[in-house]
Parts: C-alpha cells; sequence; structure tokens
C-alpha cells in the first residue's frame, strides 16, 4: 500500500465539536486520571497483531513494539501548537482497523480527546507499554493504544543484503533493519528495487524524499511478512521504509 498521510485521519476527527488543544501530559505518568496504575503487562505484541485480533488485546496492557512509521507531531513547534496530539500508527500491510498511539490523559468520553498532548515527540522505533482500548465513537473501526511509557529501541547494525533473492519468503527479516543494494527507480507509480521492493519514506509530505546510504545502498526497515503484499496496487513482495530528509 501507499503509506497514507494522517490528514484523512483529522478529516474524520473534525465531525467532533471544536475544544482547544488539551495541555501537555506526560507519556510516563498513570494513563489517565481515572484508571489506577498499570499493572506489569502481561501481553508482548506488535501493531499488525493487534489489528488482526482485537479481541485479544482490547481491555489489556500490552508492551508493544512499534518500528513502523507513526503519522503525527513531527517536531516540538508542532507537538506544542497542532490541533491534534496522537499518533497514528503506519502499518504498511494494510488493515481495515486503524491502531493510534493516544497519551496518558486521553479519555473514550472526550469529545476533544485526540487533541490531549504527549510531553515529547514520539519517533520510532520504541517499546510502548499501554492499556488498549477501542474507540466506539469513531466513524470507522479504531483501537488506541493509551500510553503510560515510551522508550527508545536499538534495532542493532543492519543486516546487509547484497541479492534481493536472499530475502526468500521474507519471515525472517520482517520488520528489521536493513542495508540493501540495488537502484531506486522513481516514477509515476513506481518507487521501487527492482520489481520486488517498493521504497517508501518514514515521512509523508511534499518533498521527504528517501535519503539513500549510497547510490547503491538502502538502509531502513524491511516489512517482509509471510504473504502480504506491498506497494502500488499490492504489486510487491516486500517494503522498504526508509529515513527521510528533515
Amino acid at each position: 500500500m501507499v503509506l497514507a498521510c494522517a490528514c484523512d485521519r483529522e478529516i474524520e476527527l473534525a465531525a467532533y465539536p471544536s475544544a482547544a488543544p488539551g495541555a501537555p501530559v506526560s507519556s510516563t505518568a498513570s494513563p489517565s486520571s481515572t484508571p489506577g496504575p498499570l499493572q506489569p503487562a502481561a501481553l508482548a505484541a506488535r501493531p499488525e497483531e493487534l489489528l488482526e485480533h482485537p479481541e485479544k488485546y482490547v481491555g489489556h496492557v500490552v508492551d508493544l513494539t512499534v518500528v513502523e512509521p507513526l503519522r503525527g507531531p513531527e517536531t516540538e513547534e508542532t507537538r506544542l501548537t497542532g490541533e491534534y496530539g496522537f499518533y497514528a500508527v503506519d502499518v504498511p500491510e494494510g488493515h481495515d482497523v486503524s491502531l493510534d498511539l493516544v497519551p496518558p490523559g486521553f479519555q473514550l468520553a472526550d469529545d476533544a480527546r485526540y487533541k490531549a498532548r504527549f510531553d515529547h515527540v514520539m519517533t520510532p522505533p520504541l517499546r510502548v507499554r499501554g492499556e488498549v482500548l477501542r474507540d466506539p465513537r469513531m466513524p470507522t473501526p479504531t483501537l488506541v493504544v493509551r500510553v503510560a511509557s515510551a522508550v527508545p529501541v536499538d534495532l542493532g547494525a543492519p543486516v546487509h543484503i547484497a541479492d534481493v533473492a536472499a530475502l526468500g519468503e521474507g519471515g525472517r527479516f520482517d520488520r528489521k533493519s536493513v542495508e540493501i543494494e540495488g537502484e531506486i527507480r522513481h516514477g509515476f507509480e513506481v518507487s521501487a528495487i527492482g520489481a520486488e521492493i517498493w521504497v517508501s519514506s518514514a515521512r509523508y509530505r511534499p518533498g521527504a524524499f528517501p535519503v539513500p546510504v549510497s547510490p547503491t545502498a538502502h538502509a531502513g526497515i524491511l516489512f517482509a511478512k509471510k504473504g502480504a503484499r506491498y506497494g502500488h496496487l499490492g504489486g510487491y513482495r516486500y517494503e522498504l521504509v526508509m529515513p527521510a530528509a528533515p
């Protein structure tokens, strides 16, 4: 799939009554004033697992490893002045359910709940601990993780892949940090390395092009779930999400 912009979500949220943006709230505090302190998480998960099996996770605390792009405030200025404070988790495999990271002050009954702010910019890869909730008031199926804590994750040195054929079915490289050799082709409805790897940017906005390591080596997070399809019209077996120019 082509990565979607968070502005699509803003259109949905505009249906709710307008309110001033909420004050910043800490991502290391208790998730809200109503629930008690979170107990140690019993469920470790990845975002796509929440979307595939929401019945297993809703109402539970999870330790969520997030390497997917996040669509939300990218700078301190936009964190403080932007209309919304949540982060949409952009899962490349595509699902009918949306997944958002929301700060501790998020309350399902609050019309302005998506305007509550984190106390810092959220940048993947992250390990997030929080409670999974279903938001029945959204016009499309939506899960949120009400974040109690978020810490950076070190993915280590990227795995060097000299030949796309080495990916095989891809499962063992799924959501790994990689460096892939090959020439990127850019054009109308094309952004790819060879015929198998769709290339996208970790940021979605005009001019946010991927930054290559070199003309022939390209680093990023590889999405290679067995059986999944990526990119334009699902025409690719893998997707490489690369950093974008500042």
